[in-house]
């Protein structure tokens, strides 16, 4: 069940962008090379550039929830969204799809630092870290519901049916932005009439915290890049294994996320959450080299083992990351301090593949525990940056 203060909207559009993204992801490589007729070179640096753009345009985007009403600024932003992805059917070259995706992109990361803004501001504190749980949970129901749902397109393989997919993509997106609509928004706060616009670039204390959580946020290419290529490579199990292994993952995020994150209210907590994440990924990384050099059966156990503690440590990461990302963050500001957290976390997973591929899939053994020794190091470091935080009061809400 959803904490009881969360806006149904929320939920709702959350979902519906879920499921859009399902079928996105699952034929969009496809649609870019067989329909545009995109290399997979220029696919990867297109989407790569879009991603620089947002990851340097966070803090200003996030600044516009702050400048702005977040519920205006949600709303807009996934109607670029949606557009911006409708106009993907009108790609012709590279440089066409280039400007798609950075529009795309500049839609998310300002609706990412909206949403955040206004779970920060509407919900009291203690439900934060577990309304951001939930939205997660019923996310990676949408995007698993619609990875199936793509599967009809991927039969057909024709150019009208990826097509489609995309318009209904775009459509999610505005379904989400129609019920947005609904949503409250934080009580309105007079602006300082002096002081810099964007004091969260002088922050280092937030800095610090939201750069060492994205770095552990490159824990995603565990999953996505390093596991099917260990397994095949450097193991003797079956590459059978791999898609169960995630599939397990994804099932157990939606179960355990909101159980997990409960408590996880405070920058210490927060910490303590990233800090046995950390561990729990250097736990990871020692059961998936030692599967490198036993027999099918045993590397099977052990790759099982090593994904139950990545489980367990991802979901960790997520929550301790949110307590810190609200909790740290001054109350009328949130808006510019959830786009830097979502920059660095969007830059940890982009640096993830280099990080993964340069370590435990070159050095093997010796590079699975290095990697875990980093990512456990990265979690111990939040202790000293979220230790004497002071609290501030929780804004009030208006209703527009």
């Amino acid at each position: 069940m959803p904490p009881t203060s969360i806006p149904r909207p929320l939920v709702i559009g959350g979902f519906a962008e879920s499921v859009g993204m399902g079928l996105f992801i699952s034929i969009s490589a496809l649609y870019f090379n067989r329909v545009v007729g995109l290399t997979p070179t220029e696919v990867g640096f297109g989407l790569g550039a879009a991603g620089i753009v947002g990851i340097a345009g966070g803090v200003p985007l996030g600044y516009l929830s702050d400048r702005f009403r977040p519920r205006f600024i949600l709303v807009a932003a996934l109607v670029v969204q949606a557009v911006g992805t409708c106009l993907y059917l009108a790609a012709q070259n590279f440089w066409s799809f280039l400007a798609v995706a950075m529009t795309v992109v500049v839609g998310e990361r300002t609706s990412a630092a909206a949403r955040s803004t206004i779970i920060a501001g509407v919900l009291p504190r203690t439900e934060r870290v577990g309304a951001r749980a939930y939205l997660r949970a019923m996310g990676n129901v949408g995007v698993s519901a619609g990875v199936v749902a793509a599967a009809v397109a991927l039969a057909f393989d024709t150019r009208l049916a990826y097509s489609i997919v995309i318009v209904i993509n775009g459509a999610t997106l505005a379904v989400s932005a129609l019920v947005s609509w609904r949503l409250p928004d934080p009580e309105v706060r007079p602006r300082a009439e002096r002081g810099p616009a964007l004091p969260v670039l002088r922050d280092v204390r937030y800095a610090l915290a939201a750069g060492l959580a994205g770095l552990m946020s490159t824990h995603y290419a565990i999953i996505e890049v390093a596991l099917p290529l260990w397994v095949s490579a450097h193991t003797k199990a079956p590459v059978a294994v791999v898609p169960l292994l995630i599939l397990s993952n994804t099932v157990l995020v939606i179960a355990l996320q909101v159980w997990m994150s409960k408590g996880v209210d405070t920058p210490r907590r927060g910490s303590w959450a990233l800090i046995r994440a950390g561990l729990l990924f250097l736990v990871t990384s020692l059961a998936l080299a030692w599967s490198g050099d036993v027999t099918a059966v045993v590397a099977i156990v052990l790759l099982a083992a090593g994904m139950l503690a990545y489980t367990l440590g991802e979901i960790l990461h997520a929550s301790g990351s949110w307590a810190l990302s609200f909790e740290l963050a001054p109350a009328d500001k949130q808006g510019q301090y959830q786009g830097m957290f979502g920059a660095l976390g969007s830059g940890g997973t982009m640096l993830g593949p280099l990080l993964v591929t340069s370590t435990a899939l070159t050095f093997g053994g010796a590079g699975w525990i290095a990697l875990g020794v980093l990512l456990a190091l990265a979690g111990l470091l939040t202790w000293p940056v979220a230790s004497g935080h002071h609290e501030q009061p929780a804004p009030k809400t208006v209703d527009v």
